[in-house]
């Protein structure tokens, strides 16, 4: 059984309209988000055995702050520069190259590639606002098999869900 964790980049700032889509930062509301997903990712046990994230700047500062409210070392994260405008098809490619080695893997990217995979993975849409997070199981052993494998939510959350379930699900 694998698990993968995805989640969208927290909100990013537009307050700089000459600053490039790439090197666009989190606004006071990401920075704050970010740490709360973060602790209650951490109250629900999920900590990934590796964070994957886009170079982008938002996603990137997303990461980093899920990594500190994880306990994992931020500069631990690996970069994917395939994330950053990716299809929802290169983003599957990506989990499918992913080392058996690492059974938990946390995914930060942007949308519309997220909402699509988790609608995909899900087999029903679902609401992917920024720093939203999907987590599912997997029934495989090898990520290159993940996308013929038996696919179940665990749980879905984001900053604005004022009654997450706070229940483990792995």
């Amino acid at each position: 059984m694998n698990l993968l964790t995805l989640v969208r980049h927290a909100k990013s700032s537009w307050d700089d309209p000459s600053t490039q889509d790439f090197d666009r930062v989190l606004n006071k509301r990401g920075l704050g988000d970010a740490p709360t997903m973060a602790a209650r990712l951490k109250l629900r046990g999920c900590i990934p055995d590796l964070i994957v994230s886009s170079p982008a700047q938002r996603a990137l500062q997303t990461a980093r702050l899920l990594a500190t409210g994880l306990g994992h070392d931020e500069n631990a994260i690996k970069l994917e520069k395939s994330l950053y405008e990716a299809t929802t098809g290169a983003v599957m490619d990506l989990i499918s190259g992913l080392d058996d080695a690492k059974s938990h893997v946390m995914v930060v990217g942007h949308n519309p590639s997220f909402e699509n995979l988790m609608a995909l993975l899900n087999g029903t849409p679902l609401s992917v606002p920024t720093c939203a997070v999907g987590h599912f199981s997997i029934d495989c052993q090898r990520w290159q098999d993940f996308e013929t494998a038996s696919i179940a939510l665990g749980f879905h959350d984001y900053p604005k869900n004022t009654t997450p379930d706070r229940n483990p699900t792995g």
